[in-house]
């Protein structure tokens, strides 16, 4: 019993355990071999490159699974309450894919629905987006997101931009656990109907890593570590580097 017995029940593998989890009727969300991902624009995302790091997280983990994310930009219409992917999927993939070739058209504002986003490939399927999109009277709690996957496509709403990373992180292990590839020809990736919404319970969330000497961690091995923490939501980190200088005393003739 208690908040999180529904969610060990659907997907025990996330962690951290987020407060809200149900599963959504209509069917699973298929991204086929190619998808366009619309980022939020505006400096206030690219705080510290949260923008950037959630990109790169996204597209690496899907690329993993035989996914090619493409961005696009300044497509995503502004959210209002509710959690219709049909509110936030952006233009049609067919305008992302040529801004891709021509990237002055990166900036069109027109707005369609989920249905009419996905693109129609040569073997008759519709490729699915993911849209990413701030919108903080939403989520009224910092570091707060909504993330939403139906057979319409992906909608990741966020509070701020740390909320932002965070639904990545989520999103990412959703595709690393439960993810399984399409039965149809061609490849792709399924990811199960299911809306999830979480924020942090205390504003700093920190570990203390022990690397003093002989136990000082390699670059590389400290920079996994801070990757890994940062994946469960922890956001400060305390570096033990020296030993503390032993209490003072004095020798008695």
């Amino acid at each position: 019993t208690g908040p999180h017995s529904t969610l060990a029940l659907l997907y025990p593998l996330l962690w951290p355990p987020p407060k809200h989890c149900r599963s959504l009727p209509g069917g699973h969300c298929e991204l086929g071999r190619d998808a366009v991902a619309w980022l939020p624009e505006g400096a206030a995302v690219e705080v510290a490159g949260v923008r950037s790091a959630a990109w790169i997280k996204l597209s690496s983990t899907l690329a993993e699974r035989g996914v090619t994310l493409t961005a696009t930009r300044g497509g995503v219409k502004s959210v209002s309450r509710g959690n219709s992917v049909n509110e936030t999927l952006g233009p049609n993939h067919n305008k992302a894919l040529s801004a891709k070739q021509n990237p002055a058209q990166s900036g069109t504002t027109s707005t369609t629905t989920a249905t009419t986003a996905a693109t129609t490939t040569a073997t008759g399927r519709r490729n699915k987006g993911i849209a990413l999109v701030l919108n903080s009277s939403v989520l009224p709690h910092p570091s707060s997101f909504r993330l939403t996957i139906c057979s319409q496509g992906v909608a990741l709403i966020a509070a701020d931009p740390q909320g932002l990373l965070f639904g990545t992180f989520c999103l990412c292990q959703l595709i690393d656990f439960y993810g399984s590839e399409s039965a149809e020809g061609g490849g792709g990736l399924v990811l199960p109907a299911v809306c999830i919404e979480d924020y942090p319970d205390f504003t700093r969330r920190g570990v203390i890593i022990d690397a003093r000497f002989p136990h000082t961690p390699r670059r590389h091995r400290l920079k996994a570590i801070v990757e890994q923490i940062a994946s469960w939501r922890i956001n400060t980190v305390h570096l033990v580097l020296d030993e503390q200088p032993p209490p003072a005393t004095t020798k008695r003739a």
